[in-house]
């Protein structure tokens, strides 16, 4: 019973957090996924034990496999690492001066494994460590993707109904493969499982606020992608670019759909007005959507998106509807990379 209730209350909170479950197909064989690893390989497989238990502020709760869409792993150690970490944070208090260089050094080397311990040990009320921590949290994020230092600390599962945040428990998740049979996945170097059972089709929904003049907002979808990862996105959908002049006599000469209007020139982000654009991770290269894009971005991370700003400098009205399918393989159109129309610039 309470846990029932407690699963209600969770469900009305993230309806009116505004998170939901993803919008998927209706379910096929519910077992098989495509799990993403580490090194941004794919592979797919069948989920061989029958729940997901996932520990969080409110209980354990054991999530039946075939309820799961979606699941998003949070930032683990691989075995034994953790101790390492602990302990060369620990070094850096050490009066010997040549031991608190080869901790610092050590640390620097584990780089995102070390970076949240390190976080807090800038905090530390011992001046020494907090200097020496500073600069080794400077230092780690100059040689490590912005993606591998912003994972999240909780996994994030969506199941048909609602997400769950918390952390997956066991350290392995049992599994088939037709290649290797029966097998354990190491939930450390795992980034994400999708279900194959929904075809990997997720929609979304791309409002106007991310057709913004500010050039640097962009949406952060859900959508995980691999190296090998083939996108294919359909998008619809209407967006006015100058909607303080809309009136009986406007003739919707302001509005476009994905593709865009090169009619009116280009704006400061060097992006056709109205066009609907993609890079994976926070700093991908940029490119093209538009209503149709098939093809492999070739890059490891989320998928992010935004639409290019009205020229006019003012904030544009309307949304985009993205169809989303996710898949694997060698029959892949190239990516095409944004280059600019007029300036011939390609996006960064």
């Amino acid at each position: 019973m309470y846990r029932c209730q407690t699963v209600g209350l969770l469900a009305l909170a993230f309806a009116m957090a505004g998170i939901h479950a993803a919008d998927e197909t209706p379910p096929g064989d519910a077992r098989k996924f495509e799990a993403v690893f580490e090194d941004g390989s794919v592979v797919k497989l069948s989920i061989a034990q029958d729940t997901l238990d996932v520990v969080t502020a409110y209980g354990t709760f054991k999530v039946p496999i075939e309820d799961v869409v979606r699941v998003d792993f949070g930032f683990r150690y691989p075995e034994g690492v953790e101790d390492k970490v602990k302990a060369a944070v620990g070094r850096l208090s050490d009066n010997r001066f040549p031991t608190r260089e080869a901790a610092s050094e050590e640390l620097i080397g584990w780089r995102e494994y070390a970076y949240p311990a390190v976080k807090l040990a800038v905090k530390s009320a011992d001046a020494e460590v907090a200097k020496r921590a500073a600069v080794i949290v400077k230092k780690i994020e100059e040689v490590t993707p912005d993606e591998r230092l912003a994972m999240p600390l909780k996994d994030t599962v969506v199941t048909r109904e609602f997400p769950i945040v918390g952390k997956i428990e066991g350290g392995v998740i049992k599994a088939k493969s037709a290649y290797f049979g029966d097998t354990k996945l190491a939930v450390a170097d795992l980034r994400g499982l999708q279900s194959l059972a929904t075809g990997g089709k997720t929609k979304i929904t791309v409002g106007a606020q991310f057709a913004s003049q500010n050039q640097g907002l962009w949406m952060e979808t859900d959508i995980e992608v691999a190296k090998d990862t083939k996108l294919h996105i359909e998008a619809e959908g209407t967006l006015d670019l100058w909607p303080q002049q809309a009136g009986p006599n406007d003739g919707n000469n302001y509005k476009c759909g994905p593709d865009g209007q090169r009619n009116f020139g280009v704006n400061p982000g060097r992006m056709t007005p109205g066009t609907l654009m993609g890079r994976v991770g926070p700093n991908g290269s940029m490119f093209v959507i538009g209503s149709k894009y098939k093809g492999n971005p070739g890059q490891t991370g989320k998928l992010f998106v935004r639409i290019g700003a009205s020229p006019w400098g003012n904030e544009s009205a309307g949304s985009y509807t993205l169809k989303v399918e996710r898949g694997t393989g060698t029959d892949v159109a190239p990516r095409r990379v944004y280059e600019n129309p007029v300036l011939n610039l390609k996006g960064r």
